[in-house]
């Protein structure tokens, strides 16, 4: 891979390498002092539109909102030792900026597989290939502010973790991620959100 011939990528820099998945969903990184390219492996899933990548500060692990097509999407956590990416739930560390006029109510999880849906509580575990699951955040407004259908609600600067959002009854403000499928459930448990 040439320098010059990146286009759809998604990428971010950690430790000095710039991390991206090129074409074809092909893990690189880059060198940031040279651009000498090193190919990681391929992800198994392809690259195209505008991708997002990061790594979690705490655990330095990558993940990916990955997008090349309506029906191929997902959130991923991509090995960075062999370019495999991982369907991974979007664990969220959910908190309102400290200068922000809202307020969350709300965030749950819940499923659907077409025919019906729920929610998860309690010890509910994300264990089903059938459903796509996903997260509704309920958001209500400061006094003397709204949200209009324009809003827009972005996770750490990204606008792509979100599918959907409205305003609804009494000023409040709902907003959908993108779904997550499970492909090989091993009972990953339902994470606490602040």
């Amino acid at each position: 891979m040439e320098i010059n011939e990146l286009k759809r990528v998604a990428s971010q820099v950690q430790r000095g390498l710039l991390v991206v998945a090129y074409d074809g969903g092909v893990l690189y990184q880059v060198d940031l002092v040279n651009a000498a390219t090193t190919q990681v492996g391929p992800t198994g899933k392809d690259v195209w539109y505008t991708q997002s990548m990061a790594f979690d500060l705490d655990t330095d692990e990558l993940y990916w909102v990955q997008l090349s097509s309506a029906s191929d999407h997902g959130f991923y956590q991509v090995n960075t030792e062999t370019g495999e990416a991982n369907p991974e739930h979007p664990d969220f560390d959910v908190e309102v900026p400290s200068d922000a006029h809202y307020s969350i109510d709300a965030v749950d999880w819940m499923w659907s597989n077409g025919d019906s849906n729920g929610g998860l509580y309690g010890d509910d575990l994300f264990n089903r290939e059938d459903v796509a699951y996903y997260m509704i955040l309920t958001f209500t407004p400061d006094e003397g502010y709204c949200f209009t259908e324009e809003t827009i609600v972005y996770y750490n600067g990204d606008a792509s973790v979100f599918d959907e959002g409205f305003p609804v009854a009494l000023g409040k403000f709902l907003a959908k991620t993108i779904d997550y499928h499970v492909t090989d459930p091993t009972g990953i448990a339902k994470r606490s959100y602040r």
